[in-house]
């Protein structure tokens, strides 16, 4: 199974965070929160975490495993597509 699943950003686009970060200092394996628009990874002191916005939890944190699926992306590029056939009364 490809853990890497389509996400709203491109797969090589990184987290802004994560690209200021040394490639030693990024997570490896990549979670799939790298790439998603709605995780908040942030750095403190030497300790990086993400903060899942949809989840409304830290979903990384260099302890447990890091997420390697999610349909979040899935479901927010759904919910920011126009939706056909509304009109306005």
């Amino acid at each position: 199974m490809d853990p890497t699943p389509p996400f709203a950003r491109p797969p090589e686009a990184l987290s802004p965070t994560l690209e200021r970060l040394e490639p030693m200092q990024r997570p490896a394996p990549m979670p799939a929160c790298g790439h998603c628009r709605l995780a908040l990874w942030y750095l403190v002191d030497a300790d990086l975490a993400c903060y899942c916005n949809a989840m409304r939890r830290v979903v990384w944190d260099g302890i447990q495993p890091g997420v390697r699926c999610c349909d979040i992306p899935l479901l927010d590029a759904a919910c920011r597509q126009p939706r056909s056939g509304l009109s306005a009364a």
